[in-house]
């Protein structure tokens, strides 16, 4: 696993505590839902910046991620897609 998608993994992370902290509201919880989604937007950054490294190819395992899912959104039920003889 390249540093790129470790960074990503890390901002997927950052999520339900973005979301918690947005559903808290408030004072501190606002200020709090803004820092974790500034901070999310700087990894972001950086992961596009060191992802564009020579040495870096992230693009595969998202790429089979990514098919993989909408593969599964075709059918109604994942399950679906199999064939039993």
């Amino acid at each position: 696993m390249t540093t790129a998608n470790k960074i990503t993994l890390v901002r997927i992370a950052m999520i339900p505590v973005f979301i918690w902290f947005a559903y808290v509201g408030g004072k501190t919880g606002d200020w709090v839902a803004l820092g974790v989604f500034l901070l999310a937007s700087l990894t972001d950054f950086l992961d596009g910046q060191i992802g564009v490294h020579p040495n870096e190819n992230t693009a595969t395992v998202w790429l089979n991620t990514a098919d993989l899912a909408a593969l599964l959104a075709e059918y109604e039920h994942p399950v679906s897609c199999l064939r039993f003889s």
